[in-house]
């Protein structure tokens, strides 16, 4: 997996500018691959992810750089729910299968609400929003 300085400039480019959506979307990505042990979603692993992703925002196209899924592969599906959240499915993995549905491992990911506060009390000398929520979001967890 690319670092994260590397995969933020890449959504950068491909989604015209960065903002926290950009940020927010990366880190979940990046998580999500790390969870499912995808090291090596745009190569050797191209074709093990399936995501699905709840809103139409920056988010999604960083997260479809992170991965590599994208909508006209048939690899990310947008369910518009207005959650700023993804779920990874590992396709490789099947688990116990129910009858004739196989049931693959998976991994929902969602930024909380109490994240905008949580970056207004980490910088709270900065008052644009968008510049609090970046400066916050690139903090290691």
């Amino acid at each position: 997996m690319q670092s994260f300085d590397a995969l933020l400039h890449e959504a950068e480019i491909a989604h015209g500018h960065l903002c926290a959506g950009q940020i927010l979307g990366v880190r979940m990505a990046m998580l999500g691959c790390e969870r499912l042990g995808v090291e090596d979603p745009k190569g050797a692993d191209r074709k093990r992810l399936v995501t699905f992703i709840e809103i139409d925002r920056c988010a999604t196209d960083a997260i479809a750089v992170v991965t590599g899924c994208r909508l006209g592969k048939r690899a990310i599906k947008f369910r518009d729910w207005g959650k700023m959240a993804a779920t990874f499915v590992d396709l490789t993995s099947p688990l116990t299968p129910q009858g004739d549905t196989p049931v693959f491992k998976a991994l929902r990911i969602a930024a909380l609400e109490s994240s905008k506060q949580r970056a207004r009390e980490l910088f709270p000398h900065i008052e644009n929003k968008n510049e609090q929520q970046m400066r916050a979001y690139r903090e290691p967890a």
